[in-house]
């Protein structure tokens, strides 16, 4: 009969409508614009490396990072010389491993890619006793990836001209930084302005969590007190001890 048929369609129209519905409000928290941070330091500094392996190697692990982009320029408190060198506060070791770390981010941009190389780098630039090669070469074989290229890179212009993309960056922040680790964090999706985090740097899974504007569960991570971390802080000063001996060992 010719009611049913109208009614089937009708219902038909409805569903098809409330797909549709759910397939835009998926889209939408798939393309949620998040809010950024902005990391700024150097492979040698010890405060850098406290920064890295007790804050953004946590914020990873744990799945907050799925709610930030995060990005790090290693420059720091570095400078260029007239010659078209540079200067680096920790030694001429740790001009190398910037320039190498400017070019994993540089081809290897995803966070889950150049962050396992950077913590290697940080966690060892200064406490094992091996060449620059040597270090790059364990490190890149621990993050999966090619070793030769990315020596090949930080020796070559490219290498060079990503250094000076981060020299510029960094002076360009707004207040200028005073030291390093410096860290700043953007809410607003766009915005021109980023925030300085100040000491919030020690409290910045709490600050991604709070500041997330998504409507999706938040990680469990979110809603642990820092300061009562101990347990975590001991997993990580093991994986550290792990790491030195087996970079010493390679």
């Amino acid at each position: 009969p010719a009611h049913i048929d109208t009614l089937a369609s009708m219902h038909l129209s409805i569903w098809s409508h409330g797909v549709a519905l759910l397939a835009l409000m998926m889209a939408a928290a798939a393309t949620v614009a998040r809010p950024s941070l902005a990391f700024y330091g150097e492979a040698g500094c010890p405060f850098c490396r406290d920064y890295l392996l007790k804050q953004l190697v946590p914020l990873h692990e744990s799945g907050v990072s799925n709610l930030v982009d995060v990005r790090f320029i290693p420059w720091g408190n570095a400078k260029a010389n007239k010659d078209g060198s540079f200067s680096c506060q920790h030694g001429p070791s740790e001009c190398v491993y910037n320039a190498l770390l400017s070019c994993v981010i540089a081809h290897y941009p995803e966070l889950s890619q150049w962050l396992p190389y950077a913590a290697c780098i940080v966690q060892s630039a200064r406490d094992v006793e091996l060449t620059e090669l040597q270090l790059h070469t364990h490190c890149a074989k621990a993050a999966g990836f090619r070793a030769e290229p990315i020596w090949a890179c930080h020796n070559s212009t490219e290498g060079h001209e990503l250094q000076l993309a981060a020299k510029a960056e960094t002076d360009a922040l707004t207040p200028p930084h005073t030291g390093v680790p410096w860290v700043t964090f953007t809410a607003r999706p766009g915005a021109s302005e980023a925030v300085p985090l100040y000491d919030g740097i020690s409290v910045t899974t709490t600050i991604v969590c709070a500041a997330y504007p998504g409507s999706d569960r938040l990680p469990a991570a979110c809603f642990v007190d820092p300061d009562s971390s101990d347990a975590t802080k001991q997993l990580h000063m093991s994986s550290r001890t792990q790491q030195f001996s087996s970079v010493a060992a390679a």
